[in-house]
């Protein structure tokens, strides 16, 4: 499956490039231009209403006051003229819900790359819009569609939503903030997904960070199969971070750093918290809707959450019948998940339906009420003292397992559970591990931020201020070090030599968000490391 979606993306690119016209848009061109590289038009709005099926627009840096966006046709893309000095879209609506924000309405074969957006406006909608948006799963579906390398910020409901739509990779995009205004943070019913997807299949959501938004934050939402929800940061969303919601037919949850770092108590009360991941069948919101009058024939099934960091969230995974809807959780897998720490006196593991195959490998510490479960087995998860490295705070790498650890070997084999967090293989000792690292002394796995020094050098990333802290360790010579960083085309992004090795700081405020490797030449010793720039 996962297979056939990643070719069905790579198909999507190369259909994207193709047979295109290029034009040009720049805070100093006018409309009355040609829209060439020379002569760039002034407005997205005007720009993208001369497109033609095939076309390209490149928006130059700067940021852009536009009202709606409309896509006017197929095989439409969206980009940043240059990939490291993002454009901004500000429709200036965070406040009045007017329609002002992307519409691709009806059309496939779209991207949208590079471009960021802040303040979109209108009540039910996105900051981008996608599909056709009708209550049934029958019509014309739009499918091949890409949105990526992208900041939605301060939109007046959802981020993205879509409807009937296949084929799409969501990646790289930076949700923040959204929905804030058009729900009160004392709010208790509209609180909107900020990712959202109804009846569509084939969708990848890869290295999203979805934070602080007035909604669920992330996941297929009625009528989807086929999801991969992978390698997101997912943090202090209205009271659920992921959300698994109605008619699935598979969704994959792996690889995501979810927490809640108490935001929302501020504005509110301790029950707007959010849940680490939610499995639920909520059809008392879909019986008369479009046609749907049996809730019987909503089915959860082949949903399989693993390899998650979930950090002090109000319950760490549940599943359970939400709204009195018939649930049962056919041929689901839920391990090796890392969960530490509940508030509000809630469970791990609270999981109250039938039909989960597996329920092991988990780690469960330091949480209210530890475990329940009704019709599932549980089998070899640990509650005692996992012995983190560290354990403490938001970060991935201070919930890995210290050498001495009794979760090390301790776990039981799951096919389907190849890797773990940090793309180790499974096993690398006698038997799996439990929770969601395979320990390697060796390692050298992705972190977002590490604290932990490797064989020449410690890293770590200071987001406020955009930069990149390389820390030498004490035993390395004082000779010219120098540092490069590459793109994972292979194409170098950044080169330096450093003389003074006490501090080495390096911008990363001009360089896109994605992974890199960092390599270190220190007096001839090469050593290099994927990082996360974010």
């Amino acid at each position: 499956m996962i297979k056939k979606i990643s070719i069905t993306i790579a198909f999507i690119i190369a259909l994207h490039i193709s047979n295109a016209a290029t034009y040009y848009v720049s805070i100093t061109g006018a409309n009355s231009n040609a829209g060439s590289a020379a002569l760039p038009w002034r407005t997205v709005a005007y720009a993208t209403s001369k497109l033609k099926s095939g076309d390209i627009l490149r928006i130059k840096a700067g940021t852009y006051t536009e009202n709606k966006i409309t896509i006017p046709t197929n095989n439409i893309t969206i980009l940043a003229d240059d990939a490291n000095n993002r454009p901004t879209i500000d429709f200036n609506d965070r406040y009045d819900a007017y329609s002002r924000y992307v519409e691709a309405y009806g059309r496939s074969n779209f991207t949208w790359d590079g471009v960021n957006i802040k303040n979109a406006g209108g009540a039910d909608k996105g900051a981008i819009n996608l599909g056709y948006w009708y209550a049934s799963n029958t019509g014309t579906r739009m499918k091949d569609i890409i949105i990526k390398n992208c900041d939605i910020t301060y939109a007046y409901n959802a981020a993205i939503r879509w409807m009937h739509c296949d084929n799409i990779l969501i990646e790289n995009v930076y949700a923040f903030q959204c929905a804030q205004m058009n729900a009160d943070r004392k709010n208790t019913y509209n609180h909107p997904h900020i990712l959202l997807g109804f009846w569509s299949d084939n969708v990848i959501q890869r290295n999203c960070r979805v934070i602080q938004n007035h909604g669920e934050g992330i996941g297929p939402y009625v009528g989807c199969t086929n999801w991969i929800i992978e390698n997101c940061e997912v943090a202090d969303n209205y009271k659920i971070n992921v959300y698994v919601d109605s008619e699935i037919g598979s969704c994959i949850v792996r690889n995501n750093l979810l927490y809640n770092t108490g935001y929302y108590v501020t504005g509110g009360t301790t029950d707007q918290l959010p849940s680490g991941v939610r499995i639920a069948n909520e059809v008392s919101d879909f019986v008369g809707w479009g046609g749907i009058s049996d809730p019987t024939k909503f089915l959860v099934q082949n949903v399989d959450v693993y390899n998650n960091i979930i950090i002090n969230c109000n319950t760490g995974i549940e599943a359970f019948p939400y709204n009195y809807g018939p649930f049962t959780l056919t041929n689901s897998t839920i391990s090796n998940n890392t969960i530490a720490g509940t508030i509000n006196n809630t469970n791990g593991l609270y999981i109250t339906v039938p039909g989960a195959k597996e329920v092991r490998n988990n780690i469960v510490y330091n949480t209210s009420g530890t475990m329940f479960g009704q019709y599932t087995i549980f089998s070899n998860n640990f509650t005692a003292n996992p012995m983190f490295v560290n354990g403490t705070g938001f970060i991935a790498a201070n919930y890995k397992l210290n050498e001495t650890s009794t979760c090390i070997d301790a776990g039981t084999t799951i096919t389907k559970v190849g890797t773990d967090f940090w793309g180790s293989t499974r096993p690398n000792g006698k038997a799996y591990d439990i929770g969601a690292q395979e320990f390697n002394v060796n390692s050298t796995a992705i972190d977002n931020v590490s604290q932990k020094p490797y064989d020449l050098f410690s890293i770590a990333q200071n987001k406020i201020n955009n930069t990149l802290l390389i820390h030498l360790n004490s035993n390395q010579t004082n000779e010219k070090i120098v540092i490069s960083l590459f793109d994972l085309r292979g194409r170098a992004i950044y080169q330096n030599a450093f003389t003074d090795i006490s501090k080495i700081d390096i911008s990363t405020a001009n360089i896109a968000k994605g992974v890199y490797i960092i390599v270190i030449n220190n007096a001839g010793k090469m050593t290099s490391r994927k990082i996360i720039i974010q």
